[in-house]
C-alpha cells in the first residue's frame, strides 16, 4: 500500500454542502443532515483489504449510532 497523506479537516469546521448519489443512483443531498448536531461521513473502497477487515465492526457501530436518534 502506498502512504498518502491525509486530507482530513480539522474538527469543527462548518461543512460544505455536497451532493452525493446515494445506493440507487438518486442524488442524497448533505441538507438532510443540516438538523442534527453531529455528521459523520466515511468514503471507503468495498474491495481495500483494511476496509474489509473492519467492516463489520463500522455496520455495527453505524447501528448503534442510528438508535441513538
Amino acid at each position: 500500500m502506498v502512504q498518502t497523506a491525509s486530507t482530513m479537516l480539522s474538527l469543527g469546521v462548518k461543512r460544505q454542502i455536497f451532493s452525493l448519489p446515494d445506493l440507487k443512483r438518486k442524488k442524497s443531498l448533505a441538507c438532510r443532515f443540516c438538523r442534527r448536531s453531529r455528521v459523520v461521513g466515511d468514503f471507503l473502497c468495498n474491495h481495500c483489504p483494511y476496509v474489509k477487515h473492519v467492516a463489520d465492526v463500522l455496520a455495527k457501530l453505524t447501528k448503534e449510532y442510528q438508535q441513538r436518534e
